[in-house]
């Protein structure tokens, strides 16, 4: 019985339509967000790095992270001189695109200050959002 229901609910859903993704269904409005997101991200920059670290988007975007320190809650959970690294593989990478997904955020913080860490810093010193998509900031580099 559950099962069936579980198969029912599966097949009431939408496919994603994102790349690899051919059998994940999931609410269209939620692919239409990623969709959006992943497009907008291209569109601002040619690597992108996501706030929390959001693996998904990386393989649905067909991308590879411009650095492999990506956890999921890489704002507490990095020491100092990982964040250093970070932040000097985020500079060297040209047309960067920062994805900020402000609940992300707020659900692995906690409501944590974590504007001393290095790599949010970086993030909001040398990056401006040019647009947002349903509370998800699309940031790129300030111009000098």
């Amino acid at each position: 019985v559950q099962a069936n229901r579980a198969s029912r609910a599966y097949h009431r859903l939408a496919p994603s339509g994102l790349p690899g993704s051919s059998l994940l269904r999931m609410p269209p409005e939620q692919s239409g967000f990623y969709r959006q997101v992943l497009a907008s991200a291209r569109a601002h920059g040619r690597s992108f790095y996501t706030m929390p670290g959001i693996g998904s988007l990386y393989f649905w975007g067909e991308q590879e992270p411009p650095t492999a320190r990506l956890p999921g809650n890489w704002m507490t959970l990095l020491g100092e001189e990982e964040q250093a690294k970070v932040v000097e593989e985020l500079a060297r990478t040209p047309d960067l695109c920062v994805v900020r997904w402000n609940p992300g955020v707020g659900f692995w913080t906690h409501g944590r200050d974590i504007s001393s860490n290095r790599i949010v810093r970086y993030i909001e010193d040398n990056h401006v959002t040019v647009e947002s998509i349903e509370q998800c900031d699309i940031m790129v580099r300030r111009q000098p």
